[in-house]
């Protein structure tokens, strides 16, 4: 079996979708956090 390599995200970018994700909530967005 092959390991997948969709984890292999850089952090710095998830940083940067999670704080898209809190602006978009704060500004009245439904946000599905996974």
């Amino acid at each position: 079996m092959r390991n997948s390599r969709r984890g292999a995200v850089d952090p710095f970018i998830v940083m940067d979708v999670m704080e898209a994700a809190r602006l978009a909530e704060a500004g009245g967005r439904s946000i599905v956090h996974m």
